[in-house]
């Protein structure tokens, strides 16, 4: 077996030239450098380490479980919350075109849409950080599937009953009064507010026309309402979400700071 210097790497004679240490050693100078030489039998020798066998048996490691990382938020469950929370809210808005009192209690549920699917979430992830930004990251996710469930619902009850059914005059009749109760209120105060009369009296006019009353513009002014909840709706979930995730994160940290004490 060829040996070499541990210094200049050069090769050692073979032979045993030098002064011998027992049976254990031989003391050689490199011909090279002259460096001092120790060449240990083979028993003495340091055996090189066997590389460990890796521990795995060559299959893909398993999935990550849903919710295995606090830090992040686990978004399939917050889809499943707020689907389920929109879903509770269409029926309650589909049913309050019938019963005033399911109306009410619709509109708190849609209003409220963020902190119920907020206490869902966490219920279910108890584990995860929350804080006002992802609250109002989730707030905006439940207004989005709040919206289009009772958007979706209530057209498509709306259809049905007129097409359908033919059970929409009653509905008709009641908004139409409703509508005219509002125009009355706004002319009682413009011609209140106004000096000039002609100026009012023009404004009457136009809002009592024909064709402000056409069914076309009917349509685009309950479109532009629609338009304008769905807008409020989902201001006031990404503003609830925000002040739930915020709350719950103080809680999260009073009850840390108790443990540490």
């Amino acid at each position: 077996m060829r040996e070499s210097c541990h210094r200049c790497h050069g090769d050692l004679p073979s032979g045993t030239s030098g002064s011998r240490l027992g049976d254990e050693s031989v003391v050689l100078f490199c011909p090279s450098c002259g460096t001092p030489q120790i060449r240990l039998q083979e028993h003495m020798r340091a055996e090189p380490e066997e590389a460990e066998a890796p521990n795995t048996t060559g299959a893909a490691p398993p999935p990550a479980l849903p919710g295995a990382n606090p830090a992040q938020t686990d978004w399939r469950a917050v889809i499943r919350a707020a689907a389920l929370v929109a879903l509770i809210g269409t029926a309650l808005s589909v049913a309050g075109m019938r019963f005033a009192l399911l109306a009410f209690f619709g509109t708190v549920w849609t209003v409220s849409c963020a902190v119920i699917t907020i206490s869902l979430y966490v219920k279910q992830r108890p584990a995860h950080r929350m804080d006002a930004r992802t609250g109002a990251r989730i707030g905006v996710v439940a207004g989005v599937l709040m919206i289009a469930g009772v958007g979706i619902g209530t057209a498509t009850t709306g259809v049905i009953l007129r097409f359908g059914t033919q059970r929409m005059a009653a509905f008709d009749r009641e908004t139409g009064e409703r509508r005219k109760a509002m125009e009355a209120q706004f002319v009682n105060f413009l011609q209140s507010q106004s000096q000039d009369k002609e100026l009012a009296a023009t404004y009457v006019a136009a809002m009592q026309s024909p064709r402000m009353n056409s069914p076309e513009m009917l349509a685009a002014s309950a479109l532009g309402g629609g338009a304008f909840q769905a807008m409020l709706i989902l201001l006031l979930a990404a503003a609830g979400g925000a002040f739930t995730g915020m709350m719950r994160a103080a809680q999260a940290q009073r009850l840390r700071a108790h443990r540490n004490d």
